[in-house]
C-alpha cells in the first residue's frame, strides 16, 4: 500500500479516486443505513407478533392447566413460551390468587399484551385467569447493529478494492499522458514549428478527451507561430514608422522652430516699422494742419481740397498704424492673466465709446455675463472692436441695436458669448475671409476703417484658445459668436 500511495502522491488521480472514495462511501453508509432501517421496521413487526403467536400457541394448554390445577404444567407451559428469544416477560395470573412469573417487564424497551384465560363447559364460561405476554426488542436491535456493521464493512471493502483497480487504471490510462503532455508544455522549444505532441498510445481506438487535448495543443502551437510571425511583421514595420515619425517629429521641430523666430522677428519688424512711422505721420499732420491754417486762403478751391484730401489720408494712415500695433501686440506679447469681470468691462467699453454711441443713437443691451480669465487689454479690444462695428455697419438712417449675452450651447471647459446687431450684414461667401488682415468688404468713403479690427480679434481669440465666427440663422440679424477657454 505504502509504493501505491508514494505513487500517486499529489497525483491527479489520487484526488479523483479519493473523492470517489467518499462519495462511494457516503453513498454506500446512506444505502446501508436505508437498508437496515427497513430490515430492522419489519423485524419490528415480526417481534410483535410473536405476543400472538405464543397466545394462539399455548393459551389453551394454560386454561387446560389451570382448570385441572396442574400447576406444574403451567410451569413446564412457561418454560416452553420463555425459550423464544424474543419474549422477555411471561405473566400467569389464576383466579384463585396464584401466579407464575418468568423474565422482568421493562417499559421503555417491551410491550406486552394480556390474554383472559377461559374454561367453556356447555353453555358455560368461566373466567380462570389471565396471560400476559411481553416481547422485547432488543434482540432486533442487536440483529440491526450486527447487520449494519457487516455490511458496511462490506462495502467499504469494495470500494476500496474497486478504488485502488480505478486508481492503477487511470495511473496507465491518463496520468502517465498528463505528465507527458506537462513535460512538453514544458519545453523551452514546444512552441517551434518542429516535435508537435503525440501521445504513446495504441492507434487503432476512438478518440477521446486526450487526444481532444493534444489536438487543441497543437492547433493552439501552429496558431501560435502564426501570430507570432505576423506580430514580429508588425513590430518591425512599426519600428521603420516610428523611426520615420521620430526623423519627421525632429524636422517638424525645426521648421516649427524657425517658424517661431521667423514670426517673433516679423512681429517685432511690423511693430518696429508701425511704432517708427507714427512719428513722420503725426509731423505730415501737424504740417498739414498748419498749412490748412496759415496758406489756406492763398491755395484757392482746389489747393485747399487737395489739401483736404492729403489730411484725411494721413489721418487714415495714423489709424491703420495704430490697429497694425494693436495686432504685433497680441501677436507678439506674452499674455497676463487675471479674472475679468465681464459686466464692468462693458460698462467700461460703453464709455469708451460714448461719442459714436450717440451719434448714432446705439442701444446696446447687455445680459448677465461671468467672471473669466484672460489678458485684460486684449479681451477689451476683442469686445470693443466687435460692438464698434456693430454701430459702425448700420442701416442709414436705422439706429444700431446691440445685444450681448450669455450662450449655454458650449462644452463644459468653454464659454460662449454671442453679439446681435441689426446692421447690414455679412454675405456668407464673406464670413471666413472678413477675418484676413487688410480685407475690406466696403469703400473707405461708406463705411471707414482699416480691415485690421476682425483680424485682431480672431488672433485675441486663438490667444485664449478659443474662436470667432458668423453664425448661419434665419433672421436678417448678424450673430457672432466668441468661444474663450473657460
Amino acid at each position: 500500500m505504502n509504493w501505491l500511495i508514494k505513487k500517486f502522491r499529489n497525483s491527479l488521480a489520487r484526488k479523483i479516486v479519493f473523492q470517489m472514495l467518499m462519495a462511494g462511501t457516503l453513498l454506500s453508509l446512506g444505502a446501508t443505513a436505508i437498508q437496515i432501517y427497513i430490515s430492522y421496521q419489519k423485524d419490528l413487526v415480526d417481534v410483535v407478533d410473536e405476543i400472538e403467536n405464543a397466545n394462539q400457541s399455548f393459551r389453551s394448554s394454560f386454561e387446560q392447566a389451570l382448570w385441572d390445577f396442574n400447576f406444574t404444567q403451567v410451569e413446564v407451559l412457561l418454560d416452553g413460551v420463555s425459550a423464544n428469544s424474543n419474549i422477555g416477560y411471561l405473566l400467569i395470573e389464576a383466579a384463585t390468587g396464584e401466579y407464575w412469573i418468568r423474565g422482568a417487564f421493562n417499559a421503555e424497551s417491551m410491550i406486552s399484551k394480556t390474554y383472559d384465560l377461559m374454561h367453556v363447559e356447555g353453555d358455560a364460561t368461566d373466567k380462570i385467569g389471565k396471560f400476559t405476554v411481553g416481547v422485547t426488542f432488543e434482540n432486533a436491535k442487536n440483529r440491526a447493529w450486527s447487520h449494519f456493521i457487516t455490511l458496511l464493512f462490506s462495502n467499504l471493502v469494495k470500494a476500496a478494492i474497486a478504488s485502488i483497480v480505478m486508481l492503477l487504471l487511470f495511473g496507465k490510462l491518463v496520468s502517465v499522458h498528463l505528465r507527458q503532455i506537462a513535460n512538453h508544455v514544458a519545453e523551452d522549444s514546444w512552441m517551434t514549428a518542429a516535435n508537435p505532441l503525440s501521445l504513446k498510445r495504441k492507434m487503432n481506438r476512438s478518440p477521446d478527451d486526450l487526444d481532444a487535448i493534444v489536438s487543441a495543443l497543437n492547433e493552439a502551437k501552429s496558431n501560435y507561430i502564426a501570430s507570432y510571425n505576423k506580430l514580429e511583421n508588425e513590430i518591425s514595420m512599426r519600428r521603420a514608422t516610428e523611426l520615420r515619425l521620430e526623423k519627421q517629429t525632429v524636422a517638424l521641430k525645426k521648421s516649427s522652430l524657425r517658424l517661431q523666430i521667423a514670426n517673433q522677428e516679423q512681429a517685432e519688424f511690423t511693430y518696429a516699422i508701425s511704432h517708427d512711422l507714427k512719428s513722420p505721420t503725426n509731423t505730415v499732420r501737424m504740417i498739414n494742419d498748419e498749412l490748412t491754417e496759415a496758406y489756406s486762403d492763398q491755395l484757392g478751391e482746389d489747393g485747399r481740397e487737395l489739401l483736404d484730401m492729403s489730411q484725411k489720408t494721413i489721418v487714415r494712415m495714423g489709424d491703420m498704424i495704430e490697429y497694425v500695433l494693436h495686432y504685433s501686440t497680441a501677436v507678439n506679447k506674452e499674455m497676463c492673466l487675471a479674472s475679468i469681470d465681464l459686466n464692468q468691462l462693458l460698462v467700461d467699453i460703453q464709455l469708451d465709446l460714448r461719442g459714436e454711441i450717440k451719434k448714432s443713437a446705439a442701444i446696446i443691451t447687455v445680459g448677465n455675463l461671468p467672471v473669466i480669465v484672460g489678458d485684460v487689454t486684449q479681451i477689451r479690444l476683442l469686445f470693443q472692436n466687435v460692438i464698434s462695428n456693430a454701430i459702425k455697419f448700420c442701416e442709414p438712417g436705422v439706429p444700431p441695436e446691440v445685444g450681448i449675452q450669455l450662450c449655454d450651447d458650449c462644452a463644459p471647459d468653454e464659454v460662449k458669448f454671442s453679439i446681435r446687431d441689426n446692421g447690414i450684414g455679412i454675405a456668407p461667401e464673406d464670413r471666413v475671409s472678413v477675418f484676413s488682415l487688410f480685407n475690406k468688404l466696403h469703400s473707405h468713403d461708406h463705411y471707414p476703417g482699416s480691415g485690421i479690427g476682425l483680424a485682431l480679434c480672431q488672433r485675441i481669440a486663438n490667444n485664449h484658445n478659443g474662436s470667432i465666427n458668423f453664425r448661419d440663422h434665419a433672421s436678417n440679424d448678424t450673430i457672432i459668436d466668441i468661444v474663450l477657454a473657460a
